[in-house]
């Protein structure tokens, strides 16, 4: 499935004996390029949106035309489909908006009010292997990947129900012709108008759960693996791929319970002396020989913090080397 400058979203299919790509079909609903797109078989939904502002819900297996959500801010820049509960995530410039399989928006949240933290990608990843939920991971312009979670608001009415302007059914594709560029039944002089999403009363909130700053430039790219919930990767517009382990604590860190001493100078560790952990090794060491800083990203460190003398020489040696 692409999406195309043309504002058309082209379906194709594969024939393995002759190793080639034949157009199975051609949807039309956006009026400018298609910028971000994603399907899932289990629920047989397809999801498209441009910088027309507008996301469209189709049924992937009819290749027919659902529903058109409300109007966002700004270009649709990433689109998600939540394997465990079919939710949709789309992402408008600083915005997340979170829709169930329907249509209907749950909730909606602005991450910030500075364009550098407009959002490139998205991801879904499960958050246990009991949890019955997903967390959202956003990649932002400033290099910062987000970690959000989807929780009920007791203190909230129901969701809303949102009905978007002009959503027309089709009954059957209209056949292909270049100067078709619209749905059935969607005038091009549809109101096109921004929908207050930020105003609607919903159930759902999102939180924070955790913040880190390993790439310098743009994350474009995120992939989660719904086959290994502790594994993910990250791709920036430098071309630098991170491949992270998640874990919910610093595991690497020894225990203050196994050290008796600094572990360069071998001083005693008493009341009066207190361990240092290195945030790059994990080793405990005195003040002394733990003085040093750098900026360790990789590790979600905006700025620079405590390093033992080892690692400090070795992070300098290697940037003379370079």
């Amino acid at each position: 499935i692409t999406g195309g400058t043309d504002s058309v979203v082209s379906v194709w299919a594969h024939n393995p004996s002759t190793d080639s790509m034949a157009i199975r079909a051609r949807l039309f609903g956006h009026e400018d390029t298609i910028t971000a797109l994603a399907a899932s078989t289990e629920y047989r939904v397809l999801v498209t949106g441009g910088n027309d502002r507008q996301v469209i819900i189709w049924n992937l297996n009819r290749l027919a035309f659902v529903k058109r959500l409300p109007t966002h801010c700004a270009s649709i820049s990433a689109l998600t489909i939540d394997l465990l509960s079919g939710n949709i995530v789309s992402c408008a410039a600083t915005t997340v908006c979170v829709w169930d399989i329907n249509g209907e928006l749950l909730t909606a949240m602005k991450t910030s009010e500075s364009l550098s933290f407009t959002i490139h990608s998205v991801a879904l990843a499960k958050e246990s292997d009991l949890s019955h939920s997903s967390v959202i991971v956003t990649g932002h312009h400033d290099g910062t990947i987000c970690f959000y979670t989807l929780q009920t608001s007791s203190s909230l009415p129901s969701t809303a129900s949102i009905e978007p302007p002009n959503t027309g059914t089709i009954k059957k594709l209209p056949t292909f012709r270049k100067s078709i560029t619209e749905l059935p039944d969607s005038p091009r002089s549809r109101d096109n108008s921004y929908f207050p999403i930020h105003e609607i009363t919903t159930s759902m909130r999102l939180r924070l759960k955790h913040r880190t700053s390993a790439h310098d430039t743009a994350v474009v790219c995120i992939h989660t693996s719904h086959l290994n919930r502790t594994r993910m990767w990250s791709a920036d517009t430098e071309g630098f791929v991170h491949a992270w382990s998640i874990e919910h604590a610093a595991d690497h860190w020894l225990k203050d319970s196994e050290v008796v001493d600094c572990q360069k100078c071998k001083l005693k560790f008493g009341y009066l002396e207190r361990k240092h952990h290195c945030r790059s090794c994990g080793g405990i060491f005195c003040r002394f020989c733990s003085k040093n800083r750098l900026s360790l990203r990789r590790f979600g460190f905006s700025s620079p913090v405590r390093v033992c003398d080892f690692c400090f020489q070795r992070k300098t040696k290697t940037s003379q080397k370079s």
